[in-house]
């Protein structure tokens, strides 16, 4: 896979290098903010190699890659170079309801933050299972596991100063700063004071402050990183430009730690105990309904990043050390069952192709957790395995609610992670995620075989013999024999942007079965007369049509991929087999948006029948396909 070329094309089609505000990426996603969201073209985008979804969310244009994503970000990187160079610095128009818009920008925020982060702490995850797993052999008090026991723990006692860091650029605010004041909140002097403050009143310059453990928090981070932009916008103001770079960064330090130890620390730890507490409520008193629901709808939370807003929760409860019994079991089982109906779909279809997509996506689900190939190229676009997944999750949510299942090391849920279920103190814990990954698994493939799902392959192939009128009963083959002359150049039917056959999803086109040619994913839906020539059979559907020139080309033209299925729904034929055409005549429409509405690949094949009289057949152009402009070139 060739990584720049592919971020050219990103960068084209998002509108330019000029229109990226920022870029960045998640786990799985190209996070970007564009000045204007209008100038990404979606359909393009998508028919990218790489690109399996796009989301739009919270001001930001999202294209999902998978584990691909940091090859893809560094690609862009290299091409656009620091996105501040790009940078308006003017932020665009927010509309929709305040309340929305708050929610969608506070889990937005928590979610850059964590982005940069997460490889440390599934790192030190790691770190904690064999921890945990060795010390059923040596013992807890083996002096080499307390030292990896302290390696671990690192990670999440430090994690505020990690956060801070990596969202003061967001904030545009000196990171290093950022990262210096919430390490104030960490220090063991500062820790000694707290404790002092529980029992004998504390202040700073008269002013109360009130004894918290910042160790492991999120939210007060953000908020300092946020008080340090702030601040230093302010310190920037007034002094002098001799003075900015030792003067700035001391009164920045100067004033917000006080403001963060004060005001800013108490104020955030209260916001992520309010939070925890109220999932604590919901769980004490609806628990079988909370995680029969989240179980269930998991996958639709995790599609709009609403499930970062849980991270302070699921971090908080790792460190308390009682384990989190909420999101990182409900995740086990949703990724289980994603990948379960991935490989069930894999079983059981009769598309080579989307065999083995199915099966590659389903079993580095269930092996990774990385769930959005599953979900994307799979199961979303089939509809029911989707349903059948979220049915089984449901389901088995019931069962770890029952039995509370609990994580104790932090990770990406999977069948590798499974450590991460091992409790010392009650060896019950890692058999009960092992039944639940099975039972969700076993579940997830049942329902997914008996709901079922369209299958590709129940899409008749067009047979070359079609191409000859076989389709017209009352009519003598209208196929001539033509004498065949070198050098010709035929033009495109449409107009659309040009792709390899060999990348066409349709193998019956891209093994050149049917002859040699191009796919063109189309602008418009409008199929014109490439030269003078005679109708040789429109297809019932309208879908597809076989025409032969006057000089001897029979060229098959087929709209989109298994539009076969909609019986001529979105198509409009303005010619009949056995008619004579004229090059630019208008031989069928077909509504894009429609057809696209519905899941299918609007990629129109434009093939040589009968390739087999030309020693070679080229594409004239590599990029842009204009009707009455060359196509292909014919030797």
């Amino acid at each position: 896979m060739n990584y720049n070329e592919i971020a050219e094309k990103i960068i084209h089609e998002v509108g330019g290098a000029k229109n990226i505000d920022n870029v960045y990426n998640c786990m799985t996603r190209l996070r970007f903010e564009l000045k204007n969201e209008s100038l990404a073209n979606d359909e393009k985008i998508k028919s990218i190699s790489g690109v399996t979804g796009i989301v739009r969310q919270g001001g930001q244009y999202q294209l999902i890659i998978g584990k691909e994503v940091v090859n893809f970000f560094n690609a862009i990187q290299k091409i656009i170079g620091p996105v501040s160079e790009h940078s308006s610095g003017v932020k665009k128009e927010q509309k929709g309801n305040i309340v929305k818009r708050v929610i969608t920008g506070a889990i937005e925020i928590i979610a850059s933050s964590m982005t940069p982060v997460i490889p440390a702490l599934i790192g030190a995850g790691i770190i904690q299972m064999i921890v945990i797993i060795m010390s059923f052999f040596l013992g807890q008090d083996n002096s080499t596991l307390r030292f990896l026991s302290i390696i671990s723990h690192s990670a999440f006692y430090f994690m505020p100063i990690f956060i801070a860091y990596a969202i003061a650029r967001r904030f545009n605010a000196n990171p290093v700063l950022a990262a210096v004041v919430t390490a104030v909140l960490l220090n063991p002097q500062f820790i000694e004071v707290m404790n002092e403050a529980k029992t004998t009143d504390v202040t700073f310059l008269g002013i109360p402050v009130m004894s918290a453990q910042y160790a492991s928090t999120i939210i007060p981070a953000i908020l300092i990183a946020w008080i340090v932009a702030c601040t230093g916008k302010i310190v920037d103001r007034f002094t002098p430009s001799m003075t900015k770079t030792f003067l700035n960064p001391a009164l920045i330090i100067l004033i917000s730690a006080p403001i963060a130890f004060t005001i800013i620390g108490p104020v955030g730890t209260f916001l992520a105990t309010s939070l925890a507490s109220g999932v604590e409520l919901m769980q004490s008193h609806l628990n079988l309904l909370t995680m029969v629901l989240l179980a269930a709808f998991m996958p639709f939370i995790v599609m709009t990043g609403l499930h970062w807003a849980f991270t302070p929760i699921v971090l908080g409860s790792l460190a308390s050390g009682q384990g989190d019994g909420l999101i990182l079991p409900i995740m086990l089982v949703i990724n289980m069952a994603q990948g379960a109906a991935s490989i069930a779909v894999g079983i059981k279809s009769r598309n080579s192709k989307l065999k083995q997509t199915s099966l590659a996506a389903g079993f580095t689900c269930i092996f990774s957790g990385l769930t959005e190939p599953c979900m994307y190229g799979v199961n979303l676009p089939l509809k029911k395995p989707m349903i059948a997944a979220c049915i089984a999750s449901g389901i088995t949510g019931l069962f770890i609610c029952l039995v509370k299942l609990k994580s104790f090391a932090f990770g990406i849920s999977s069948l590798v992670a499974l450590p991460m279920f091992i409790n010392p103190e009650n060896h019950s814990n890692i058999i009960f995620a092992c039944s639940a990954a099975l039972m969700v698994i076993f579940l997830t493939m049942a329902l997914t075989f008996i709901l079922g799902f369209d299958d590709p392959a129940d899409e008749k192939n067009i047979e070359p013999s079609d191409l000859k009128g076989k389709n017209n009963e009352n009519s003598q083959s209208i196929v001539s024999t033509f004498k065949t002359i070198d050098g010709q150049i035929l033009n495109s039917p449409v107009t659309g942007k040009i792709v390899p056959l060999s990348k066409v999803n349709d193998l019956t086109f891209s093994t050149e079965a049917l002859g040699k040619g191009v796919g063109i994913i189309a602008d418009e839906g409008r199929v014109y007369a490439p030269f003078n020539g005679t109708v040789l059979s429109i297809f019932p559907t309208k879908h597809a049509i076989g025409l032969a020139s006057e000089t001897g080309i029979e060229l098959l033209i087929h709209i989109g991929i298994d539009t076969v299925k909609l019986n001529g729904n979105g198509f409009t034929s303005f010619v009949n087999n056995g008619d004579t055409v004229k090059e630019g005549d208008l031989l069928i429409e077909f509504d894009i948006e429609m057809i696209q509405s519905l899941g299918y690949d609007i990629t129109t094949i434009v093939v040589i029948a009968n390739s087999e009289n030309y020693q070679k057949v080229d594409t004239y152009s590599e990029q842009i396909a204009h009707v009455r402009q060359p196509l292909l070139s014919l030797a």
